[in-house]
């Protein structure tokens, strides 16, 4: 293998936070382009502009903050809501990025903002939340479910793992979706549930600014039934907290989900 030209490996600038946000110029999902000097305060659009976290903290929390609690982050992507979060006042943040370029763009982010609570881990969270025997006070699970191939078996084991979970997540309504092809199957598994599902080639995964899940597939799920499944999986109790049907690709809505004391 050829050796990596040293113009590519080194950066002969002055040192910087910028230097090592521009390392990914170009492929950031969030406004993180340009970061300004007093950043470390939060002044960024990327860090504040997004208010599902503190959606989070108002429903699940108390008085508007999540002082003291843990949390698990499924997909933190680059660690924007892991920062609000972790101001928010969480104690403890567990984020599991799959995705190896998102990865390292949490580790940027930490870096330029100081995260102490937050540890970011690189692997697929599905694995982790099946098989750990670990609690959390709130699951935050924000863009993930629908690029699961199996998205009913991650909302069961957010159930074991939890007993209060916020969720952003796309939905499907055939009238109101616009991406590729879907096909629908069922589980049986699942009774009652309808699947689509969506199958992406290697040219779609090794694009740089590819955002999906760790395989090839993914499952779209109803409103309803997603609904009804986080009511399978014990958290019974579900505000919701905003909804979009005018996607560019599919409606989208939030919700909180608890257990019911």
């Amino acid at each position: 293998m050829p050796a990596v030209p040293a113009s590519h490996k080194f950066n002969l600038r002055g040192p910087s936070h910028q230097n090592a946000v521009d390392i990914f110029a170009g492929s950031w999902a969030s406004d993180f382009a340009e970061i300004s000097p007093d950043v470390r305060a939060g002044s960024a659009p990327f860090f504040t502009a997004d208010d599902r976290p503190a959606a989070a903290a108002r429903l699940l929390g108390q008085d508007g903050r999540l002082d003291g609690m843990s949390v698990l982050e499924l997909g933190p992507l680059e660690g924007a809501h892991s920062y609000q979060l972790e101001k928010l006042g969480a104690a403890r943040i567990v984020a599991i990025e799959g995705n190896a370029e998102a990865y390292l763009k949490c580790l940027i982010t930490k870096e330029i903002t100081g995260l102490r609570a937050t540890r970011f881990f690189h692997g697929d969270f599905t694995q982790y939340i099946s098989q750990t025997e670990d609690r959390f006070d709130l699951v935050f699970c924000s863009g993930v479910l629908y690029h699961m191939s199996d998205p009913a078996e991650v909302i069961q084991q957010i159930g074991r793992l939890t007993d209060k979970c916020f969720v952003w997540t796309h939905y499907y309504e055939k009238a109101l979706y616009h991406g590729p092809k879907r096909e629908l199957r069922h589980d049986p598994r699942y009774p009652g549930i309808k699947l689509y599902e969506q199958h992406f080639d290697d040219e779609d995964m090794a694009n740089g600014r590819f955002f999906g899940g760790t395989l090839p597939v993914s499952v779209w799920l109803s409103r309803e039934d997603i609904l009804k499944l986080f009511r399978r999986a014990g958290l019974t109790e579900i505000e919701i907290i905003d909804e979009d049907r005018s996607g560019e690709i599919g409606p989208s809505f939030s919700f909180a989900a608890w257990r019911s004391r």
